[in-house]
């Protein structure tokens, strides 16, 4: 009986040593993809791109996809959901080299930065399969795909 209780707990051991060794990879190319973001969006050749639906996984890029539609059906109107959300604001001084990003507890990925002098911190839930990541949502601090539902149940840009 000892016996059979022992193999169980050597063979849980590995396969939580396991879990854990195969979660930090994946939690490194998670923090390497948005540090990726992060640099495109301080960069200037990337201005005009929107670098959320570019990188987002298919339910993501889909809800933004009907909100853009929604959009387009109120020529000159100003959304409500018009915003920057990698970097709070309407412009920035952010510096990428100044920047933090750490995986969290429940598994999000922080970055935390400075915008002129003020502190922001944004979290992504990002799905990767080896080094190829997509982000499935933002927290900022509430669910950004929450967000657009509630946009295109609306059915209406104020």
């Amino acid at each position: 009986m000892n016996r059979v209780l022992l193999s169980s707990l050597l063979f849980c051991g590995s396969f939580t040593s396991n879990v854990f060794a195969e979660a930090a990879p994946q939690n490194q190319a998670g923090i390497n993809f948005i540090k990726k973001i992060y640099a495109m969006k301080i960069s200037e050749n990337y201005l005009n791109v929107d670098l959320v639906k570019q990188n987002s996984g298919n339910e993501l890029k889909q809800l933004i996809s009907r909100r853009d539609a929604l959009e387009l059906r109120y020529p000159g109107e100003m959304c409500n959901w018009v915003r920057n959300l990698l970097i709070p604001g309407n412009d920035f001084d952010v510096k990428l080299n100044q920047m933090k990003f750490t995986v969290l507890g429940n598994g999000l990925i922080r970055a935390q930065g400075v915008n002129f002098g003020e502190k922001f911190h944004i979290d992504y839930q990002v799905q990767c399969y080896g080094q190829s990541c997509k982000i499935e949502d933002i927290y900022d601090p509430k669910s950004y795909k929450t967000e657009l539902i509630s946009i295109i149940r609306k059915n209406k840009c104020y």
